[in-house]
């Protein structure tokens, strides 16, 4: 058996497809997987750290405003296409499984040319352009969230996890990053590549309220972007093993997320998987320069099942950001209420309903 995943610009676009691979390398250890990326996309690291295969092809998104630069990512997206068939004649993959972003579209479009059976996973509440594109061309849609859609060939199956994602206790977490019993942790995430806003806002609070509170440890991801700025803004909170550090990105966000008593983050889909995965209380920020609205939408659904505070770029200050940290770090009540919120809206089964239904209408038909 073998199996061809695409996706890349994020990280969020990366981790279900390693979930995927997993499940069937642990169910079909002969199989063979390999990966298509963007040429020199930062993601693509976690696919080598992975061990597997990863062919790289030239493509960018288009640009939302009109701009004389979509001609050129137009034409990068034919040439990837021929780059994606030469790709899928040499691999011969028995399926291709897209996980967002647009290198899918060469790759999945040059599949189903080639009448090779094609997949794709859409993460958020709201199909991204990528999904809609590809749709009428995909013998099955997986769908994150449980949401409305017109393809009769969709199914909801939730976001994809590690196995492992989510096991270890809060015990456990906080002793392997070094933070005493009784301490709490706050986790704040710019994302993999970063948010400009949210750095700024999440560094003036550590400075301001978490610096100060000795039984508060703080740890925020400022992502590679903006790392270099922040840490000549902030140089002292950028030095390891401090009660309260900057750090350009986390490699272990399993353990960081478990340990965690309150995470600050933007919404992406497959971020808000793992939150719900390890049920720990968040503070929400919802990107504003995202298709569809998505990432607010994905925040509020969390909100209004009470596993989150939203806040809106436009209203976020360190001020406002204090006064919601100060509501649930001092609430023991609600920390437990928001975790059991958050844990309902996990799906652990969501990796074995995607092979179940890759194999009964696909792989095994």
């Amino acid at each position: 058996m073998k199996i061809l995943f695409c996706g890349g610009g994020t990280a969020g676009h990366v981790s279900p497809a390693l979930a995927i691979a997993e499940a069937i390398k642990d169910k079909y250890p002969k199989s063979q997987i390999a990966f298509v990326g963007r040429k020199d996309g930062k993601e693509n690291q976690a696919t080598k750290n992975a061990g597997y295969p990863i062919y790289e092809i030239k493509v960018s998104g288009l640009k939302r405003s009109l701009s004389l630069e979509n001609f050129k990512v137009l034409k990068d997206a034919l040439d990837a296409k021929h780059s994606a068939k030469d790709i899928l004649l040499e691999f011969k993959p028995d399926a291709v499984i897209g996980t967002g972003g647009y290198v899918c579209w060469p790759v999945l479009t040059a599949a189903h040319t080639l009448r090779i059976p094609t997949v794709i996973h859409e993460s958020n509440a709201v199909l991204g352009l990528t999904s809609k594109l590809l749709a009428k061309k995909c013998n099955l849609i997986f769908l994150g969230q449980n949401i409305q859609t017109r393809y009769k060939n969709a199914y909801f199956t939730g976001n994809p996890l590690p196995k492992t994602f989510g096991k270890l206790s809060k015990k456990e977490a906080k002793r392997r990053l070094g933070i005493p019993d009784g301490k709490k942790l706050i986790l704040s995430v710019g994302g993999s590549i970063g948010a400009k806003k949210l750095n700024d806002t999440c560094t003036k609070a550590m400075a301001s309220f978490s610096l100060g509170k000795s039984d508060i440890y703080h740890i925020h991801s400022a992502g590679h972007r903006y790392y270099d700025e922040i840490k000549s803004a902030y140089p002292s909170m950028c030095e390891k093993n401090k009660r309260c550090v900057i750090l350009p990105f986390i490699d272990d966000m399993a353990t960081a997320l478990s340990a965690a008593d309150v995470v600050i983050s933007r919404c992406g889909a497959m971020t808000l998987a793992e939150i719900a995965r390890v049920g720990v209380p968040s503070i929400l920020v919802p990107s504003p320069n995202v298709t569809g609205d998505h990432q607010r939408k994905n925040a509020e659904h969390y909100e209004n099942c009470g596993a989150s505070f939203v806040i809106e770029e436009r209203e976020l200050s360190s001020e406002r950001l204090t006064e919601k940290l100060v509501c649930i770090l001092e609430n023991n009540s609600l920390i437990q209420k928001m975790s059991v919120a958050a844990l309902k809206l996990s799906e652990p089964l969501a990796t074995d309903k995607i092979l179940e239904l890759l194999e009964s209408k696909i792989l095994l038909a």
